[in-house]
């Protein structure tokens, strides 16, 4: 029993110590913020973002590659709805998403071997770019008849 509860408790003080939250605010009013990040092994680390003036976000993955079918990014939108979760084949290059609310997330889940902080293949790290939305992508409803 004390071992199990020990196996537990090394458990979730690995996965605490591999987690980072940051929280950004985008002033709207000073245009779009850039960010890069270079991922580690057993990355668990979420970048927030919420807008200045409670507009909507967009978010665009300019660059990075992520190591397909061991390592995924999570996009979370104000209403804690998943727009994406996955890895794009490993390009993670021009994937956009626009928030319904004022916040947007991105959350690396990695694996425990390749990484950027780990393989010369990933070492260029993942480019994003957070804008206040200037238009909202617009909506569509729609019934099939057959």
């Amino acid at each position: 029993m004390k071992r199990l509860i020990f196996l537990i408790a090394l458990f979730l003080s690995s996965s605490i110590l591999h987690s980072q939250n940051s929280e950004n605010t985008v002033l709207c009013d000073q245009g779009p913020i850039t960010e890069s990040y270079c991922y580690g092994n057993g990355d668990n680390t979420v970048f927030n973002y919420i807008s200045s003036d409670g507009t909507q976000l967009n978010l665009t993955i300019d660059s990075g590659l992520i190591e397909a079918g061991w390592d995924l990014i999570r996009i979370v939108d104000s209403d804690g709805t998943i727009l994406f979760e996955g890895d794009n084949g490993g390009n993670l290059s021009g994937l956009s998403f626009q928030s319904t609310g004022d916040t947007i997330s991105l959350g690396f889940q990695t694996d425990g071997s390749v990484s950027c902080d780990s393989s010369a293949a990933y070492s260029d790290g993942i480019d994003w770019t957070i804008a206040c939305a200037t238009c909202v992508n617009p909506q569509a409803n729609f019934d099939v008849v057959s």
